[in-house]
């Protein structure tokens, strides 16, 4: 079974709130970032709809950022494509594998969520 790895444009969201009532927010920060899965799947559609179906688990709030409460939501799906374990996998002494997952570095990120069209899984098949 193919080895797929999926990219999230991932938004992180810190707010602050005043100390006093009726405890309004005064500041608040946004940065995104990419969060990737390696999974198995049969073939690049059942690994798009898998892909999708983890969006929402990306979703959720939490008080252990530099905010009062952190704030994260997935923006879609950025990248997907398959990986073969023979395209420059290594293996430490304890033989544990490395796969270079090829990752866009925040600063490089898209302004859109790309159509399912132009995810590197389905140009390959177009080209």
């Amino acid at each position: 079974m193919p080895l797929f790895v999926a990219h999230f444009l991932v938004m992180e969201e810190n707010i602050w709130f005043a100390d006093v009532a009726p405890y309004t927010a005064i500041q608040r920060t946004e940065s995104d970032c990419v969060q990737s899965e390696i999974f198995l799947a049969s073939d690049a559609e059942e690994a798009y709809a898998r892909a999708v179906e983890m969006i929402d688990d990306f979703s959720e709030a939490n008080y252990d950022g530099p905010g009062d409460i952190t704030n994260y939501s997935c923006r879609g799906l950025y990248q997907l494509r398959e990986i073969s374990v023979d395209d420059g996998a290594q293996s430490d002494s304890a033989g544990l594998l490395e796969i270079d997952i090829e990752c866009t570095p925040p600063e490089e990120l898209p302004l859109a969520i790309p159509a399912k069209e132009e995810l590197k899984v389905f140009a390959v098949k177009r080209n």
